[in-house]
C-alpha cells in the first residue's frame, strides 16, 4: 500500500498545481521556480512541522499525563501555530526578490507551498490509514484529497496573495498585510482542525460543517483569483493603451494582448513578427510599468527594465518614437 499512498498524495496535489499555473494566463510564473517553492512545503516545511508537533506533543502529554487532551490542543492550536509561518516562510524569501511581483505571482507561490506541504502529510496519513483497513485507506484518501489537502493550499495561498499586493507598498504595509495574511491563515487552519476534533469526538454532524464552511471559503478563494486575473487584464490595457499613445505598439493591438482570448488567436500580429515573442515583451512591459508606481529600491530598475521592453517592442515592429513621446513621464 505505499506505493498506492504515495501516488494518491502526489498526483491529485501536483494536478492542483498545474491548475492554478495554468489559470495564470497573463504572466505564468517559472516552473523551476513553482518547483522548487512546492518542494519547500513538502520536505522542509512539512519535516519541519512534523519535528516541532511531535516534541510539543510529547510536552503536552507530560502535561496532561497523555490521552486525548494533549492530541486535541496539538491538532487544534499548536499544528496551525507552527505549520503556518513555515510553510509561508519561503514567501518572505520571494516577497524581497523580483520573482514575486503582484498579488496573483503570490496566490500561485503561496498555493504551491500549501499543495507541497499537504502532499507530504497526505501520503503520512494515507500510509497509516492502509495498516488499518482497505476501506479507511480509500475513505481517507477521499476526505483529505478534495478537502484538508486544498485546505492548505488555500491557506497558504492567502498569505501570498497579501505579499503580492503590498509589494509596491511601503514596508509598514507590507509587514501588516504578512501579518494579517499569517493571522488569517492560521484561524482557516485552526476552526478546520477544531471542527475535525468536534467531529471526531461528537459525530460526522461537525465533519459536514466543516466541508459546508470549507466550500464556502474555497469559492470565496477562488473568486478573489478571478477577480485578481480580471485586475491584471484591466492594468495590461491600460499601461499599454499609454504606450500606444506614444507609438510604441498600434492601438489596437491592447485589446487583443489584455485579452486571453483573443491573444491566442492567429492573424493579427505583424508578418515577420513572432506572436509569442511580442505578447510576453508587451505583458511585460505592463507589469513593469505598475511596478514602476510602487515604493523601494527596486524602482530604478523597474524603470530601466522598462525603457529596454518599449525598445525591444520598437524594434520587432518597426516603430518610432513619437516626438512629444517621454518614456520618464508616460512610467507614472
Amino acid at each position: 500500500m505505499l506505493f498506492g499512498s504515495v501516488a494518491a498524495g502526489m498526483i491529485p496535489m501536483i494536478g492542483f498545481l498545474a491548475l492554478v499555473w495554468w489559470l495564470d494566463r497573463y504572466d505564468r510564473e517559472p516552473v523551476p521556480m513553482v518547483a522548487a517553492v512546492f518542494i519547500w512545503g513538502a520536505v522542509f516545511a512539512a519535516g519541519g512541522s512534523y519535528l516541532a508537533n511531535s516534541a510539543t506533543q510529547a510536552l503536552l502529554d507530560e502535561l496532561f499525563g497523555g490521552g486525548q487532551t494533549a492530541d486535541w490542543l496539538t491538532i487544534m492550536f499548536v499544528a496551525p501555530i507552527i505549520e503556518e509561518p513555515l510553510k509561508a516562510a519561503v514567501l518572505l524569501l520571494l516577497a524581497i526578490s523580483p520573482v514575486l511581483g503582484n498579488t496573483t505571482d503570490g496566490f500561485v507561490y503561496g498555493a504551491a507551498a500549501g499543495l507541497g506541504f499537504a502532499m507530504s502529510e497526505n501520503i503520512l496519513y494515507f500510509n497509516r490509514a492502509a495498516h488499518v483497513s482497505p476501506d479507511l485507506w480509500v475513505t481517507t484518501i477521499l476526505v483529505r484529497t478534495a478537502t484538508s489537502g486544498l485546505m492548505h493550499a488555500m491557506a497558504t495561498s492567502i498569505v501570498g496573495a497579501a505579499l503580492g499586493w503590498a509589494k509596491t507598498r511601503t514596508t509598514e504595509i507590507r509587514v501588516v498585510a504578512f501579518m494579517m495574511g499569517l493571522f488569517t491563515a492560521v484561524t482557516i487552519h485552526a476552526v478546520w482542525n477544531g471542527i475535525i476534533v468536534l467531529s471526531q469526538a461528537s459525530g460526522t454532524v461537525f465533519f459536514w460543517l466543516d466541508v459546508l464552511i470549507f466550500m464556502i471559503e474555497f469559492v470565496m478563494i477562488f473568486v478573489v483569483f478571478m477577480l485578481c486575473l480580471h485586475g491584471e487584464h484591466l492594468m495590461i490595457r491600460r499601461e499599454l493603451m499609454i504606450e500606444a499613445k506614444g507609438g510604441v505598439l498600434p492601438p489596437q493591438h491592447v485589446a487583443i494582448i489584455s485579452s486571453v482570448k483573443r491573444r491566442s488567436r492567429q492573424g493579427w500580429c505583424p508578418p515577420g513578427v513572432d506572436q509569442k515573442q511580442y505578447i510576453e515583451t508587451a505583458t511585460k512591459l505592463a507589469f513593469r510599468r505598475m511596478q514602476c508606481r510602487g515604493r523601494g529600491q527596486r524602482q530604478g530598475k523597474y524603470l530601466e527594465e522598462a525603457r529596454k521592453l518599449r525598445h525591444e517592442l520598437r524594434d520587432m515592429l518597426g516603430t518610432k518614437p513619437l516626438p512629444e513621446f517621454d518614456e520618464d513621464r508616460t512610467r507614472i
